[in-house]
């Protein structure tokens, strides 16, 4: 994620920078897709990897409580980070230099950026329509009930009278149901239709869940201005990942008249609902002075609202301004928990920050392993930095072996 692609989309120009090719995966698809954890059965959310493609190519699954956008911000608010420090190579831990000022690095854009496809379960149906009233005067809903549980075939059986009887909450279930292929076979079709019922019967997870099928062309024919409007009538209705969407709409201008302020409105209501993708968005207008006042004490506090919320990037960036005491007092060892945090999700920038932290003294005792090891894990996974190399090449056999086995422990997970 670099500021690259935020000022591309700031002045309309759809170049994919990597590659320096007109991107058309930036305009098919940015959405969130499903919101995820609500009718997750089971499991815990997962974590996204790089894939090695140029933007227009890259795929990146992650499990969130969003809808599996497509990581938008990645194309369009994201700030900078030197993928490495390209300076000379040092044998010493030297002064504090500018290594850890910029956020996200390029390498982020050329790995991270770009769709994300939907996996399978998901679901947002309510309460709405509850069809038992227990004891205690609470009312339960069977169907859904049996559904979070992953009792599919019990709640395909409670949803279906419930459906044909006007429930539009069973008629969104129903469509989730056939959607997913849970306790019957898949029917994209049939999900449609019932996704359909339900959005007409004012049922707002119906109406986003239908238009991320008219994006997709899914069940249906593809239809971008009928998803539009679809996310259109979900998000005054109230549904967060539909407010993202039209947010970016109206960001990137490409299906909507472009207005920087209304993409402001949707990102701010969609960040204070959760939505770990608006909330990183929020920090960067604020970073940026895009859409809303540079406010750096702003950005750094939703900066973590999205970190904490499992927004890996997010993650980066915060311990960065942590580190550097940008929008918040200078916290070391807050810093280093976090980029921990997220090179356990699998971040090559983040393992590269903790070895220079660690080359400068920054993270306790000083150990010279320590910051080799961090330096060779991310070299693993592709982010090179002449700095580090240096210091590795300067280090002694046993240490260098030292480090290896450091590495080489904490890719195994011991």
């Amino acid at each position: 994620m670099v500021v690259e692609p935020v000022r591309a989309a700031l002045r309309g120009d759809g170049r994919c920078r990597p590659c320096h090719r007109r991107c058309g995966a930036r305009r098919r698809c940015r959405f969130h897709r499903h919101a995820r954890r609500r009718l997750e059965p089971s499991g815990r959310p997962g974590r996204g990897r790089p894939v090695r493609q140029c933007p227009h190519r890259r795929l990146r699954r992650r499990r969130a409580m969003t809808l599996r956008p497509i990581a938008v911000l990645a194309l369009l608010l994201t700030a900078p980070v030197a993928a490495a420090a390209q300076t000379p190579p040092t044998t010493a831990p030297q002064e504090e230099t500018e290594f850890l000022q910029n956020p996200v690095s390029d390498y982020l854009s050329k790995q991270q950026a770009g769709p994300q496809a939907p996996e399978a379960d998901s679901g947002a149906a309510t309460t709405d329509g509850a069809d038992e009233t227990t004891a205690d005067g609470r009312t339960v809903d069977l169907a859904y009930g049996a559904y979070q549980r992953g009792l599919f075939l019990t709640a395909l059986a409670y949803a279906i009278p419930r459906a044909e009887n006007g429930d539009t909450a069973a008629q969104t279930l129903l469509g989730v149901l056939y959607e997913n292929g849970k306790g019957t076979q898949q029917n994209l079709k049939d999900a449609a239709n019932w996704y359909r019922i339900a959005a007409r019967n004012g049922d707002r997870e119906a109406q986003f869940r239908l238009g991320t099928m008219y994006l997709e062309g899914q069940g249906v024919e593809k239809d971008r201005k009928r998803a539009m409007d679809l996310f259109e009538e979900a998000a005054k209705a109230g549904q967060p990942n539909a407010m993202f969407n039209i947010g970016i709409a109206y960001l990137d201008g490409d299906d909507r008249p472009r207005s920087v302020p209304r993409a402001a409105e949707m990102f701010a209501k969609a960040a204070e609902a959760g939505i770990a993708d608006a909330q990183y968005a929020i920090a960067q207008m604020h970073m940026l002075g895009v859409g809303r006042p540079i406010d750096q004490e702003k950005a750094t506090e939703w900066l973590g609202r999205a970190a904490r919320n499992g927004f890996v990037d997010a993650q980066v960036e915060y311990a960065i301004r942590l580190a550097n005491g940008k929008g918040t007092a200078r916290d070391d060892g807050a810093a280093i928990a976090w980029f921990e945090r997220a090179a356990r999700a699998g971040n090559p920038v983040a393992m590269n920050r903790l070895a220079h932290m660690y080359l400068l003294g920054r993270g306790g005792t000083y150990d010279p392993a320590e910051p080799a090891k961090w330096h060779l894990v991310a070299r693993q996974l592709g982010l090179s930095d002449l700095q580090l190399d240096g210091y590795w090449e300067s280090l002694p056999q046993d240490v260098q072996n030292r480090a290896k086995d450091l590495a080489a422990n904490w890719i195994l997970g011991k």
